[in-house]
């Protein structure tokens, strides 16, 4: 599972500027891998050319025009190395060192591109005491329940147990620590269901784990199928996909599982 951490924020940049610097400006040390437009959404993927090394950084960027003036961003930096377990901040350091060049002022251009263009992060010679920035961290959790993961995330590919919290500004899955969180910005729909449904979807058949429907089949006291199940379509690597989750209480389980629909609705509004 790769090392990641991915923050939103709205900046004062309009989102062609932004592009434009992206793509149009050589980036030293980056190769361009993705750039797609879904719902006048931009995404962007940058890999570090060394991106086989125990090195290697992806660099997602998600662009969505807030006015003519400014620009929802969101920043994900991960680690493709395989070997690699612990960013040593390098990860936090990508995020800040992208805003920072996305929000230079346009009347500064004209000094040296080269002394403003991202550079390559690497691991510090000592450890790094920074935390990571997760949203529980940062922003307040507005709901959190026990619930088994089941599938849909390239982040985990196995089902757990854990905690779904949904927070102001997204919603992550936790195990001991944060395994999968997805941003508002990335989030397209969500919905409530039984597993008839999803059996009776193809795709969202397809994102859960194997055997996992199985497990979490579950009937309320009047014998009728519980509708357990979160299906969040989100957007992820430049294309619409599943992430799918079930309330596990016994008790609340349907209940929880619809408050969870309600804020996440919320989440794709603001």
């Amino acid at each position: 599972m790769a090392v990641y951490i991915q923050e939103h924020r709205i900046i004062n940049t309009p989102k062609s500027i932004c592009e434009e610097r992206l793509i149009t400006i050589a980036i030293k040390g980056y190769a361009l891998r993705n750039n797609r437009v879904i719902d006048k959404e931009t995404v962007i993927t940058l890999e570090t050319k060394n991106a086989f090394s125990s090195n290697g950084q992806r660099i997602t960027i998600a662009l969505k025009e807030e006015d003519e003036q400014t620009t929802g961003v969101t920043i994900r930096s991960e680690l493709t190395s395989n070997i690699q377990l612990k960013d040593r901040g390098i990860n936090q350091k990508n995020i800040d060192i992208f805003y920072k060049y996305l929000e230079i002022p346009k009347q500064a251009e004209d000094g040296s591109a080269t002394d403003r263009e991202p550079k390559i992060a690497h691991k510090d010679k000592k450890r790094s005491k920074k935390k990571f920035n997760w949203f529980n961290n940062t922003r307040t959790c507005q709901m959190r329940i026990m619930a088994t993961y089941l599938g849909g995330h390239n982040d985990l590919k196995k089902s757990l147990k854990g905690s779904l919290e949904i927070h102001t500004h997204g919603f992550e899955f936790c195990v001991l620590g944060p395994k999968i969180n997805i941003p508002a910005s990335f989030i397209h729909d969500v919905k409530v269901c039984g597993n008839a449904e999803i059996r009776a979807n193809p795709e969202w058949l397809a994102a859960c784990l194997k055997n996992t429907l199985t497990k979490s089949d579950s009937k309320n006291p009047t014998g009728k199928e519980k509708k357990t199940k979160i299906v969040v379509s989100y957007l992820n690597e430049g294309a619409s996909d599943y992430c799918i989750f079930n309330a596990d209480s016994q008790l609340s389980g349907e209940a929880d599982a619809a408050k969870a629909e309600v804020l996440i609705r919320k989440l794709m509004i603001i």
